[in-house]
């Protein structure tokens, strides 16, 4: 399956009603988004460690996700001061 067309997310309210609660919880609590009109693969693949015989490593998963999360974050700042510095000069 091609997952580039989901680069800005599935709807939410494509999943049953039962499950949307969980999105919730999920984006919330762990996640800490507050994007709650859409949901990524990250957030399918945690609401399968709440399914029977689904069970992903957890701690390796949110350490992951942590890194890519930092790296994104460190990029964005290195752009904003490059951008500083050539409004500055």
């Amino acid at each position: 399956m091609d997952a580039s067309i989901f680069k800005k997310g599935i709807p939410s309210t494509t999943l049953k009603r039962k499950w949307r609660n969980l999105l919730l919880i999920i984006k919330t609590f762990i996640t800490c988004e507050g994007r709650i009109g859409c949901m990524f693969f990250y957030h399918i693949r945690l609401m399968m460690q709440f399914l029977e015989g689904n069970e992903i490593n957890l701690p390796y998963f949110l350490l992951k996700s942590l890194k890519k999360m930092t790296g994104n974050t460190q990029n964005k700042i290195q752009l904003l001061r490059i951008l500083c510095i050539i409004m500055v000069s």
